[in-house]
């Protein structure tokens, strides 16, 4: 090695190098540093490091490492600088410099590499990440960032409330474990470990579950796998849920009402305040003001539009519009009317 000529190292490497005198002097550089930063050799050899490009690297951080660090450590590794110069623009290298006191006078090797570009995707990445972090935290709906060892690096609130888990027991814990392995489903297993693999987006996709301490759910999932950022994002829909829940409650209270409404019923006899017990309980349970209802004789079936209200029964205007087939129509307060119909 003794032998190799050193000029034809430097010269044969990809990554910049520089070459100083014991007083910051560049003594040479290679191809690449040239190259790189939009130099010649005439106007780089015999210069001073810090008047290289008219003061361009003139560079505080640059100046910290030469004077104060190498001189005490004789080396320095992964030296950050970053720099706008006016030919190239922003720079972010990363410096190695080692002191070669086998030569005489004293040598300083700097060696360069450009790391902006690697920068600045990491930072996007980052930027991505928080921004994905932010929208997660504002969704409505439950939401799980996993990464892809399926373990939980991230939830939002509405998560922890709609299944009623803290963020301890949650944070860092493969998903199948959280809530005592509550979540250790066969189908959400399937979409984690068959199709998020093959699929790099799921959506719709159900899962059905009884959990010990909120019960029977249905759950709509909708999956993102992250490739360059190594996630997958996991929304849930609990509103197939809410939707079953919903309609289940206003079945009972439909059926509750028209038992109480029987039970009065059955205490009259005559038609008049059969109508009006009728009227006040659907007027008192839509929170209309009038009832509007049709009479129908007996002799001919003719069909007399009327109206309740307030107790007093009359004939129905003639600007009011009645349904023949449906017998009972509810006006709400506000005009325009009719808005709705409910049948006996």
């Amino acid at each position: 090695m003794k032998n190799v000529d050193a000029q034809a190292i430097l010269m044969t490497m990809h990554q910049p190098l520089v070459v100083l005198d014991n007083r910051l002097v560049v003594k040479g550089a290679n191809r690449a540093f040239y190259r790189t930063f939009k130099v010649e050799p005439d106007e780089t050899v015999g210069v001073a490091i810090y008047d290289l490009g008219n003061g361009q690297w003139d560079i505080p951080k640059l100046r910290k490492l030469l004077t104060d660090i190498l001189p005490s450590d004789g080396f320095v590794d992964d030296f950050v600088v970053e720099h706008k110069f006016e030919s190239i623009g922003r720079r972010i290298m990363k410096i190695n410099a080692r002191q070669v006191p086998e030569h005489d006078p004293d040598v300083i090797l700097l060696a360069i590499d450009d790391i902006t570009r690697q920068e600045d995707l990491l930072a996007q990445l980052e930027w991505q990440k928080e921004l994905a972090e932010e929208t997660i935290d504002a969704s409505p709906v439950p939401f799980l960032v996993l990464g892809e060892d399926f373990k939980v690096q991230n939830a939002n609130e509405t998560f922890y409330d709609s299944f009623k888990i803290d963020r301890e027991q949650t944070i860092g814990r493969l998903v199948f474990e959280l809530g005592n392995n509550q979540w250790d489903i066969p189908k959400l297993r399937e979409l984690l470990e068959d199709v998020i693999p093959k699929n790099d987006t799921v959506d719709d996709f159900e899962v059905e579950h009884d959990f010990e301490n909120i019960g029977h759910r249905v759950m709509v999932l909708n999956a993102r796998r992250i490739d360059h950022l190594q996630l997958i994002l996991l929304s849930i829909d609990l509103t197939a849920h809410r939707v079953i829940e919903r309609t289940q409650l206003e079945d009972a209270e439909r059926r509750s009402f028209t038992l109480e409404l029987i039970d009065r019923m059955r205490e009259e006899t005559d038609a008049g305040p059969l109508i009006d017990v009728t009227c006040a309980a659907l007027s008192h349970r839509l929170g209309a003001d009038q009832v509007f209802y049709g009479e129908i004789d007996q002799g001919d079936e003719q069909f007399v539009p009327r109206v309740w209200s307030n107790g007093a029964q009359s004939e129905a205007g003639q600007d009011v519009q009645m349904v023949r087939r449906l017998p009972l129509m509810i006006v709400k307060r506000k005009p325009p009317f009719p808005v709705s119909y409910i049948p006996l």
